[in-house]
């Protein structure tokens, strides 16, 4: 499962299946700014920055 939120908290993409086994990119039509990548794998929940230029 693949989520971003822009800085306010608001989910602004998500994606349920996603195979997160192979490098893959995504086309995002968001601003430029700040925004947060939420990845969960299993159990396992990984946060990261996420900067649009």
């Amino acid at each position: 499962m693949l989520k971003i939120y822009d800085t306010l908290g608001k989910l602004v993409f998500y994606e349920k299946n996603r195979d997160l086994t192979q490098n893959s990119q995504i086309n995002l039509a968001l601003p430029k700014g700040l925004y947060f990548l939420k990845v969960n794998i299993g159990n396992k929940v990984i946060a990261k920055k996420l900067i649009i230029k």
